[in-house]
């Protein structure tokens, strides 16, 4: 069984300490996960709990990055 999370539950739970993002990044990351999903017609599993968890830190941090700089240089 799957349950559909909303921007606002994403954002709380990836702008905790353990996540280290802020609010604006996690918003934004949501949004790029979301157009990610409509672009490429797949869905995208968020599951802080799953052994690929490690993984999606990983792309969560380097699109954090990329939006962050955007963010900085007012690009």
């Amino acid at each position: 069984m799957k349950d559909t999370i909303t921007k606002f539950q994403f954002v709380e739970e990836m702008a905790q300490d353990k996540h280290g993002f802020s609010y604006e990044g996690a918003s934004a990351l949501f949004d790029y996960f979301e157009q990610y999903e409509n672009d490429c017609a797949t869905e995208i599993e968020f599951d802080t709990a799953s052994q690929k968890t490690g993984l999606m830190r990983l792309t969560y941090l380097i699109h954090y990055n990329t939006i962050e700089n955007a963010v900085q240089t007012g690009v």
